[in-house]
């Protein structure tokens, strides 16, 4: 797998690809300026703050795991330095409530495929947003770039992790792509809900 691309990323990019583009639109963090950007950290935090601690609880005493590195893909508590930056309390704000199901290691994994796909494009949103708004990590862009240097080694790493386990459990191969599709979905929903007036509030 020197590639880093198995062909279960290939399967599965082919499975959610319409979901990734309506996520892109739902989103549209590059149309705006630094409010659209701070309310776009804002639903990440939300959604990463309610996500991790289950994709722990299934991951963590599994031997996946140590591969894995789970505590270096946590981001929330990136996203709540990005919202310190901007003055507002991540702690005064919503958190996601429906949230794709996480109850095996294949739904893991496939909950992981979005969240970690996110920092192959967080590059590029920090480059643009970068130069438009002067972010940079450390500086309101923590959760976008969370891996510096080390971005595709970590994306290797998990798709080596998730090519080995297709393989020994080849009957889980649906529901790992049925839980991708699922966090799509679930995000897509999450970035819809209105969140001004929480932001707002997180921020007196």
């Amino acid at each position: 797998m020197p590639s880093g691309r198995p062909e279960i990323v290939d399967r599965l990019r082919k499975a959610t690809g319409e979901l990734h583009r309506d996520i892109e639109r739902a989103t549209a963090v590059l149309d705006g300026g630094r409010e659209r950007y701070v309310w776009f950290v804002a639903k990440q935090y939300g959604f990463h703050a309610a996500i991790e601690p289950r994709l722990a609880e299934t991951l963590g005493a599994l031997s996946l795991a140590a591969p894995l590195d789970l505590d270096r893909r946590r981001r929330a508590h990136l996203f709540a330095a990005d919202l310190l930056h901007f003055e507002i309390h991540p702690g005064r704000l919503p958190r996601c409530a429906a949230l794709p199901r996480v109850d095996s290691t294949a739904r893991a994994l496939g909950v992981l495929y979005v969240l970690e796909g996110a920092t192959l494009g967080g590059a590029f949103l920090l480059a643009q947003l970068g130069r438009t708004l002067g972010v940079a990590p450390g500086s309101g862009a923590s959760g976008i770039a969370p891996y510096g240097p080390g971005l595709f080694g970590m994306w290797i790493a998990y798709a080596d992790a998730l090519d080995r386990f297709v393989r020994e459990h080849p009957g889980d191969e649906g529901e790992l792509i049925d839980a991708a599709r699922e966090t799509f979905e679930r995000l897509i929903e999450w970035m819809r809900e209105p969140a001004e007036a929480a932001l707002a509030a997180a921020s007196a």
